[in-house]
């Protein structure tokens, strides 16, 4: 397992983890242009011939107000937003190369584990290339490519606003869908003017405390242990700058030592993600849809499964898509507009069935939940970039079952968040 770092202060932290990854020259290739940012593209400095090694530096810093406890359970007004991201890169061979991502990252109480954790460290071998072809392996810890944002979700300069859609990449489950310690197999192939990307990948993720509560609440107070991991993606680039994703991924956990008559014993999660987006001159338009079945197991009586309760229902079936409208002014100044929409079943898909416990809070409010965003950003030079965003949400099925405490009737439905951050890098 790989641990927090400690250390007196977050400063002292940075500095002398600067210091370690220049001597030793670990981390990971980090483009902040590119779409996947753990080694699946072209910008491969292996391939084009650039130094052996690299390591950058991305702080961010941000202050959030919302309505709701999405992001603080005490407080409507948060500044404990921050990223401290330091990665890069080391060459061992013409075709493997090390690498590696260190962060902090606080997000309010959702996110308050604190410490630096490796994001991603990997040993990368692209055992096959040609000038249209290449395959290749990565071992160690990797970031899951599912969807089109996952595996850049954390580098301000790599995401389209502060906040991804919920729907697809919701930060109360972010540890879930993340990362993983285990091998992938990738592969890119250029067919006539196509550009074809893919990946396979198995192995087991970690979970932390705060995602057994963001999934059970005060009901369980166990560990969740990963079972089984498994992912697939491919990404197919076509002419006129359209691009088209696709992933798919099973997790299996277990709660140990669950003696708690309401919790099950665990869960089989299914994720199906279909993507499409297009630039077309200053226009970019983006798209994409997500099934997630989860099977449940050892349930008896009442039941959680990943996103919500229910009871004496083994199976669930939630959707949930978005669709967003990005437009560049010139160099500095870009726009947004996102519409984003989940529903924990799919069945019902505003909680209108009849409770069937006071556990079940997949009813009303809780069941769904339906964001408006609008968003501008401004990067005066290329190490800077601040952006302002705000969301008008019906619904709560953002919120963790923890912090979850709302009423289904009245004007409980609507709340909003306002969203600020300035972000720099730096690389060496």
């Amino acid at each position: 397992m790989l641990n927090n770092f400690s250390g007196n202060t977050v400063y002292r932290r940075v500095l002398s983890t600067i210091f370690c990854l220049l001597c030793s020259g670990i981390a990971s290739a980090e483009s902040h242009d590119k779409t996947h940012v753990d080694g699946a593209s072209n910008a491969d400095p292996i391939l084009n011939n650039v130094k052996p090694w690299g390591v950058s530096l991305v702080l961010s810093q941000g202050v959030i107000k919302a309505d709701s406890m999405f992001v603080d359970e005490e407080e409507d007004l948060t500044t404990d937003v921050r990223d401290i991201i330091v990665n890069g890169y080391y060459e061992l061979g013409d075709r493997l190369r090390l690498a590696s991502q260190l962060q902090y990252r606080e997000l309010g109480t959702l996110d308050d584990q604190g410490g630096f954790n490796f994001d991603y460290l990997f040993l990368d071998w692209r055992f096959y290339s040609t000038w249209k072809d290449s395959v290749g392996l990565r071992v160690g810890r990797i970031k899951n490519i599912l969807g089109i944002y996952n595996d850049s979700r954390d580098i301000a300069f790599a995401r389209p606003s502060i906040f991804l859609p919920q729907s697809m990449y919701s930060d109360a489950l972010r540890d879930q869908y993340l990362r993983f310690d285990g091998a992938e197999i990738y592969g890119e192939h250029l067919l006539s003017s196509v550009d074809f990307h893919w990946t396979l990948a198995m192995g087991q993720t970690d979970y932390d405390d705060q995602v057994v509560e963001h999934l059970t609440g005060d009901f369980y107070q166990g560990d969740i242990e990963n079972d089984k991991n498994i992912r697939a993606s491919i990404e197919i680039i076509l002419p006129w700058q359209l691009s088209l994703f696709a992933s798919y991924s099973f997790i299996e956990y277990t709660l140990d030592d669950n003696s708690f008559y309401y919790i099950p014993g665990g869960a089989e999660v299914e994720t199906y993600k279909l993507g499409v987006q297009w630039q077309f001159q200053e226009w970019e338009l983006t798209g994409e849809y997500s099934a997630v079945e989860t099977q449940l197991k050892d349930t008896q009586a009442d039941i959680i499964t990943v996103n919500s309760f229910a009871q004496g229902d083994l199976h669930q079936d939630s959707e949930s898509y978005y669709f967003q409208l990005g437009y560049s002014l010139n160099e500095q100044w870009s726009l947004l507009a996102r519409y984003d929409m989940v529903y924990l079943d799919k069945d019902d898909k505003y909680g209108r069935a009849t409770p069937m416990s006071i556990y079940d809070v997949r009813i009303g409010a809780n069941s769904y939940a339906r964001d408006r965003t609008i968003a501008i950003s401004w990067q005066p030079v290329s190490e800077w970039l601040l952006s302002l965003e705000y969301h008008y949400v019906r619904g709560y099925a953002w919120v963790p079952p923890l912090f979850s405490s709302v009423s289904d009737e009245g004007d409980d439905k609507n709340w909003s968040m306002v969203a600020a951050q300035v972000a720099y890098r730096f690389d060496w």
